[in-house]
Order: C-alpha cells, then sequence, then structure tokens
C-alpha cells in the first residue's frame, strides 16, 4: 500500500513540475513579447483572429500585463467585424 501510495506521489509530483515547466516558458514568453514587440509600429493585434487575440490577451493579463492585453484587444478591434466575439469582460482589466 505505501509503495503504492509513493507512486502516485511521484506521478503527481512529474505532473507538476511538467505544468511549472510550460507556466514558465508562458512567461518568458509574455516577458519577451511585451519587452520587444513596438506597437507603434506594429499592429499586433490587427493580424490575429478572434480567438488568437482573445487568447494572447487573457495570457498576458494572467502574468500582469494587462496594458499589452488590452492594446492587443483594441489594435485587434480596429478590423475586426465581429464585436460579439469579444465580451465586455475582455476589456475590463
Amino acid at each position: 500500500m505505501l509503495k503504492r501510495l509513493m507512486r502516485a506521489i511521484k506521478a503527481r509530483l512529474d505532473a507538476l513540475a511538467a505544468q511549472l515547466e510550460r507556466l514558465a516558458a508562458a512567461r518568458e514568453f509574455v516577458e519577451v513579447w511585451c519587452t520587444t514587440v513596438d506597437p507603434d509600429s506594429h499592429e499586433f493585434g490587427a493580424e490575429l483572429s478572434c480567438e488568437e487575440a482573445n487568447t494572447m490577451a487573457e495570457l498576458f493579463r494572467t502574468h500582469l500585463y494587462a496594458n499589452t492585453a488590452r492594446q492587443l484587444l483594441a489594435e485587434h478591434a480596429q478590423n475586426c467585424a465581429g464585436a460579439a466575439n469579444h465580451p465586455e469582460k475582455e476589456y475590463a482589466w
């Protein structure tokens, strides 16, 4: 019984380690994007689909880059005919 419990604990710890690795990669992406993209010279949200814009905005918001999230959605909205794809909560950060 103890061996089974230890295997279960190890499996859970391995899963958590993999999750932390993915989170660290996402954090690195957000920090690089937010420190290298110049929104004045590159409309980074204009070329994205609605789903892509919403997903990236949520990624930036969860990593405490709410201004980048707002900016991305604002850029996207200029070329988006589907306002229904962007609920008000998306802009309420």
